[in-house]
This record gives structure tokens, sequence and C-alpha cells, in this order.
């Protein structure tokens, strides 16, 4: 999800809570790394991936990533 700032981000912090492992994708690394910290930080299990979703190759590596990261998605 696309969860560095806002909404999504307060979505992940509350998938976390409740043991879900979150991917956070965002074009801005950063934020996105400050997300997962976050989450890590407060005994949650999440990655950071840079995605631009307006670039059709970057939609497609991250699902294959998130698989090899979290074991299955679902």
């Amino acid at each position: 999800m696309c969860a560095s700032t806002g909404i999504g981000k307060g979505v992940a912090l509350a998938l976390a809570q409740v043991g879900v492992e979150v991917a956070i994708a965002s074009l801005n690394i950063g934020s996105a790394q400050a997300a997962v910290d976050e989450i890590n930080s407060a005994a949650g299990k999440a990655t950071a991936f840079v995605v631009d979703a307006t670039r059709l190759q970057d939609l497609e590596w991250p699902a294959t990533e998130v698989i090899q990261s979290f074991g299955s998605v679902g």
C-alpha cells in the first residue's frame, strides 16, 4: 500500500498493530523508511519499496519482492 504518510500510513500502522506484515510503497524512500521504522519500533513488521505508480514496470516487480519478503500476499 502507498502508506508513507497520511491515511495510508494510519492504515498501515493499524494493520501492523494486529499482526499484519506491511509493505510500504512510495515514490519517496525517505518517508517510506520513516514509516517502516515507526512500525518496526512498535513491534510490527514492515518493509519499504520505492514505487512510481505512473510507471507500469514499477507496479510489476514489487509484488514479487513482497512475496519474497513476506512469503505470501493475502
